[in-house]
């Protein structure tokens, strides 16, 4: 790493999971990538944990590789996980664990800041290795490694509220998020809140597979109704079949099209009536699926600040959503529906009224990627 390198970056993605979390940290990282290096954290088991794993049939952690995109690279932060890795994690020593692999890696790192994103993994061992060198630290905090992990994950709450508490700065992507934090026990002084945001797009690819669907359904006079992202229980996709039901009832000129992948992409295929399934899409179809539909919808139990409620906002498209997380910090109360008692079968009924109306919310500046950009240089510049 050269001298001039400020900044360390540690992150946790996958280069094949592009979802809306990688194009979240990757937004954010961009200002930086002139003078910064990116690590991307790699748990990898050794090999008696994965010949057991194996036996099992458990799920093996293996190395990443080195991946780049956009001119940023990713090189693997490789941490092994053996035996005695487990038995202490198991024991309750995560600390130690966590304490014991900066140690390790602590030379790779130069910068004068260390600036985590995705609090689980990458961020908690932020704060050990900026404890070890000396330098100041900030976790940005993006969805799910609040709202959801360390509640399902209950040996990761009290790593992660120390985690939060030895950080020289925490970063939520929404107020809502922050406020999740509030209620695990964060103290809540080291933080604020900067939504993320998206780039303004003057042209978008066309994408033939979209625009022969879009032509196709408006020929039989059917509207589309796009679901764009992870179909698992986080996002709740699980309902809309019960949706799809009240929805018939009131309509039939409309089409479900679902642009993602996940545990319920097989219910959804066979029990969505008028539908069609797309799987993973690339970040241009997506956009070009967006500008295609009417309405895309959001049901989702638990959300950060979904970036394709902006995505969908910027080419002019209607949303429907639930009131999870930061939703309504960039949605109008009218385009949401709050989760509880009979949520199916107002979710559908807001659908058919919002189908039916002319008005779309503008997207509000400060959900753009210009903005979101310089708080954050502003930010981290605050630091040096």
């Amino acid at each position: 790493m050269s001298g001039r390198e400020k900044y360390n970056f540690l992150v946790d993605l996958r280069e094949e999971q592009r979802t809306g979390l990688f194009y979240s940290v990757l937004y954010r990282i961009a200002p930086f990538k002139k003078n910064s290096k990116v690590f991307n954290v790699s748990y990898y088991d050794s090999y008696t944990i994965k010949l057991f794993k194996s036996l099992l049939g458990l799920a093996v952690y293996r190395k990443k590789n080195f991946f780049s995109y956009e001119g940023i690279g990713f090189e693997p932060l490789n941490l092994r996980k053996g035996v005695i890795y487990y038995l202490l994690e198991s024991l309750g020593f995560s600390g130690l664990v966590y304490k014991l692999n900066a140690k390790k890696v602590k030379s790779k790192f130069r910068g004068k800041v260390i600036s985590a994103h995705w609090g689980l993994t990458a961020g908690i061992l932020s704060t050990y290795i900026a404890r070890e060198l000396k330098v100041k630290n900030i976790i940005t905090f993006h969805g799910s490694d609040i709202h959801s992990i360390p509640k399902d994950r209950r040996n990761m709450t009290a790593q992660t509220l120390k985690a939060m508490e030895m950080a020289t700065l925490n970063i939520f992507v929404s107020v809502a998020l922050r406020d999740k934090a509030l209620e695990l026990g964060f103290s809540g002084g080291n933080s604020k809140v900067v939504h993320n945001g998206i780039p303004i797009l003057e042209n978008i690819e066309t994408n033939p597979a979209v625009d022969i669907l879009k032509k196709s359904k408006l020929s039989e006079g059917k509207r589309i109704i796009a679901f764009v992202g992870n179909l698992n229980k986080v996002k709740n996709v699980s309902i809309l079949p019960y949706v799809e039901y009240h929805l018939s009832k009131l309509t039939e000129d409309y089409f479900f099209v679902f642009a993602g992948d996940g545990e319920f992409f097989e219910l959804l295929a066979n029990e969505m009536n008028h539908k069609i399934m797309l799987g993973y899409l690339e970040q241009g179809s997506i956009d070009s699926l967006l500008r295609s539909a009417d309405i895309l919808i959001l049901p989702s139990l638990n959300e950060g600040l979904p970036l394709i409620i902006a995505e969908a906002l910027a080419v002019g498209t209607k949303v429907v959503a639930s009131n999870a997380g930061g939703i309504n910090e960039i949605l109008p109360d009218e385009f949401i529906v709050p989760l509880g008692a009979g949520f199916e079968e107002r979710f559908a009924k807001k659908i058919y009224d919002v189908l039916n109306s002319d008005f779309c919310p503008e997207l509000n500046e400060k959900f753009t990627l210009n903005y979101m950009q310089n708080k954050d240089v502003l930010t981290v510049e605050s630091l040096l």
